[in-house]
């Protein structure tokens, strides 16, 4: 999947809140592995494989449900950057973290 600079960062920000919120100790680090891995020349199925078999050994048995949440995060910043360019595609991901902080709360 290919994102441009200001969608890779956001991600970046939205998977250090994600795995923060489950308790990950490096949430950084891991942003980066996250990242990394959707960047890849797959298709969407093989995305997920890939990544679930990248996270594994980090995220156990919240592996398979975060990378869900991930990817419903890309679909949406791929959604509104076509329907709205890539400015509102940052607002979307920024408010899907906002609420899910609200629920967990």
């Amino acid at each position: 999947m290919k994102f441009s600079d200001k969608e890779e960062q956001q991600l970046k920000r939205w998977s250090c809140i994600e795995l923060d919120a489950i308790g990950q100790q490096n949430p950084d680090v891991l942003a980066k592995i996250i990242v990394s891995s959707v960047k890849e020349d797959k298709n969407v199925n093989a995305l997920k494989a890939h990544c679930i078999s990248q996270l594994k050994t980090f995220l156990k048995t919240y592996t398979e449900d975060f990378v869900e949440v991930l990817f419903q995060a890309i679909e949406g910043i791929a959604l509104f950057r076509n329907v709205c360019g890539v400015r509102n595609s940052i607002i979307l991901l920024l408010l899907h973290t906002y609420i899910k902080t609200e629920r967990i709360k």
